[in-house]
């Protein structure tokens, strides 16, 4: 009994300090400090990061190394390999699978010395969907057969977990029978154990889309896919009601029941837009409009069309703010780790001023409190406004090279979009021919930039004053497109992304720069982006 009370105590000691502080606070607080080498420590931290591993992976990460480091001291191997698992989930949260399968490994190692041969077919596991993240199929088909070998035979969830991921794994090789034997294996059993619904759907969706695109059993393809949207809707999983609906009606648009298609897609359709997939909806339009142009309704067609390029902007709006939150995250944790360092910078200043203290010298060292104070309160001031103005800047480059990407991605779908409508004029004759011919001329004219222009001109403005002005007025030769074109090589974009914002050939934009380099009077050996650069440093300072 005293062990675990001794446990308790040491807990209650370490980590009272960070007890009331954020989440954020105390992760920070973790990551900073050596980690106690003993079991409670240990087994208290690898408990508390595996809720945040996916929400600040850098931070658990570096957390579990400290953890991974006091676990060996002792030669605590739970300690150690869960401590590894969790440094190999922040990294497949960071994208880094490579490493994800390097921390693997090594737990496995440690799991298979303590027995342990449920983590040990979980780690085979997780590397399997790392080998899938790389794009190398063959090594995640051996390393989920790795994990079949040495799960548990009574634990049937975990095992019809395994047979779905070999399925697709196989399916990903190119081998659609091994994949249909897997896949089927796994529907056998989460049917005869009664898995959760959520994975007996998957494998519904799996088994439709294999007889749908391989076998072409299409009365079994359909089977399989409304057993999926059954569960679905008695789950409410909308987002996957969307594509499973997607898929029902490809089906039927093979068989060419055209009404059953056009019905399932108009469900997929609803589905999507009811749960804000934009990614999903805009699937869906393009299946609908495909479906159209096939049956000959070219102007339906045209609308779905247009739909689906409105829910590809808005998809892409929302993968960008994904990326800003991240960024913001990061700044966060940026912000969080310069205050603590602030803190530990103060704290230490403080000892020094009661050590002043104590040894009796009260004037002085009130004289010099007193010359701190005032001097930390200016350059807090300094600091503050120097941090302020950093991070207007930052914010602003952030959002000028944004809105510059947009002229790329912008016109690239106008073009897709402009394409597609020259390929269905193509086919059309009369009126709706000639119709096309002007959606497209619209969509041509649309891809001028000089509304954007004006907005972007604005923007850079605000980060760069005065460098149009600045370069008209000793350069006043230099024309309107020239100064687009200065800004641009401002930012150093390159040629390519120059002539997509421009809306002009690559050959055009060596042309123009070329003619750009003459009016700056710049001999050969000079370069033009950094010219502008210095030229910029130079008017600001």
């Amino acid at each position: 009994m005293k062990k675990p009370l001794l446990a308790l105590c040491v807990l209650i000691g370490t980590f009272w300090a960070t007890a009331q502080e954020s989440v954020l606070d105390s992760l920070i607080a973790f990551s900073e400090s050596e980690v106690k080498a003993d079991t409670g420590s240990i087994n208290y931290l690898n408990a508390y990061t595996l809720a945040h591993y996916r929400t600040y992976p850098e931070l658990v990460k570096k957390i579990s190394e400290n953890i991974l480091a006091a676990a060996e001291k002792i030669g605590y191997k739970e300690g150690q390999a869960i401590a590894l698992r969790r440094i190999g989930a922040s990294n497949y949260v960071l994208g880094k699978s490579a490493e994800l399968i390097d921390s693997q490994l090594k737990a496995i190692t440690l799991f298979e010395e303590l027995g342990d041969f449920a983590r040990v077919a979980g780690s085979w596991n997780n590397i399997g969907l790392a080998y899938l993240q790389l794009g190398d199929a063959e090594k995640a088909r051996e390393t989920f057969a790795n994990a079949l070998k040495t799960v548990d035979p009574n634990n049937y969830n975990f095992i019809g977990v395994l047979y779905n991921n070999l399925g697709i794994a196989h399916d990903e090789l190119g081998q659609q029978d091994s994949s249909l034997y897997y896949h089927t294996r796994a529907l056998e059993i989460r049917l005869e154990f009664n898995v959760s619904k959520r994975r007996l759907q998957a494998t519904y969706t799996n088994l439709g889309s294999l007889y749908h695109t391989y076998v072409k059993d299409f009365d079994k393809a359909i089977e399989f896919t409304q057993k999926a949207i059954e569960i679905n809707l008695e789950t409410k999983n909308y987002v996957g009601l969307g594509g499973d609906f997607i898929n029902l009606g490809n089906i039927y648009k093979d068989q060419k029941s055209w009404n059953s298609a056009y019905d399932s897609f108009t469900k997929a359709i609803q589905y999507a837009d009811s749960s804000k997939n934009q990614s999903t909806l805009s699937a869906a339009y393009r299946s609908m409009a495909e479906l159209e142009e096939e049956r000959g309704n070219l102007n339906s067609a045209l609308d779905y069309f247009k739909k689906r390029h409105e829910a590809r902007i808005k998809a892409i709006e929302n993968r960008q703010k994904v990326e800003v939150k991240r960024l913001e995250n990061n700044y966060e944790v940026a912000q969080k780790e310069k205050e603590l360092a602030e803190l530990k910078t103060a704290q230490t200043r403080k000892d020094l001023i009661q050590s002043y203290l104590i040894a009796g010298i009260v004037i002085a060292i009130l004289t010099i409190a007193l010359i701190i104070f005032i001097a930390r309160s200016r350059m807090k001031k300094v600091k503050e406004d120097q941090l302020r103005l950093e991070r207007e800047l930052e914010y602003k480059n952030k959002e000028l090279t944004s809105y510059a990407l947009n002229f790329i991605q912008k016109n690239e779908l106008i073009e897709q979009f402009s394409d597609k409508v020259e390929e269905i004029r193509k086919q059309a004759a009369g009126e709706v021919a000639k119709d096309l011919l002007m959606v497209r001329k619209l969509l041509d004219d649309n891809s001028r930039i000089d509304n954007d222009w004006e907005n972007f001109k604005m923007m850079f403005e605000e980060v760069h004053k005065g460098f149009f002005t600045a370069i008209k007025t000793q350069y006043p030769e230099i024309g309107s497109a020239e100064l687009r074109l200065c800004a641009l090589l401002r930012l150093n974009m390159n040629l390519k992304e120059s002539s997509r914002i421009l809306g002009i050939s690559s050959d055009s934009v060596k042309t123009a720069r070329y003619r750009l380099r003459k009016k700056l009077g710049l001999a050969t050996e000079d370069n033009l982006v950094d010219f502008l650069m210095r030229f910029d440093k130079k008017m600001v300072a």
